[in-house]
């Protein structure tokens, strides 16, 4: 009865990857996406993620992305909190002359503000592909830790 149990969580958990996990989303993250985590990273605790205001017109872009990441976050079963205690990802976002995603940076701050990690996306602009790179980001997070 154990082993059966045990065999159903590993196929839901597998089956709710694998929806997230598409090639172009592996593609992404194995490519583009670099991640350090020291060891004074909270394995355990939530998430809070953070968009950095910019000084162009594309803040709702930055918003859409923090989105995504937040999803990507939770499809991965991770917990995203608004507030409190969590490691508090801050990113910032280089946009283009014409809202093209050029940059994507992010440092991973502890509930004491003391950094404990950072997020690098290095990739081309893909068009209209901010949920698949934002699920690439979030995947290496959950892999990583």
């Amino acid at each position: 009865m154990k082993n059966n149990i045990l065999i159903i969580a590993l196929l839901i958990t597998t089956l709710s990857f694998s929806q997230v996990l598409t090639k172009k989303v592996k593609r992404i993250a194995k490519k583009n996406v670099d991640i350090f985590l020291s060891s004074k990273f909270d394995k355990n605790a939530p998430f809070i993620v953070v968009a950095e205001k910019g000084n162009r017109k594309v803040d709702d872009k930055n918003e859409g992305i923090a989105n995504y990441l937040t999803n990507a976050l939770m499809e991965f079963g991770e917990d995203v909190v608004v507030d409190g205690k969590g490691n508090t990802i801050k990113f910032t976002i280089k946009w283009g002359a014409f809202d093209e995603l050029k940059r994507l940076s992010a440092t991973i701050y502890n509930y004491d503000s003391k950094v404990v990690g950072t997020i690098q996306y290095n990739g081309p602009y893909l068009p209209n592909n901010h949920m698949n790179i934002a699920k690439g980001v979030a995947y290496k997070i959950v892999s990583a830790k």
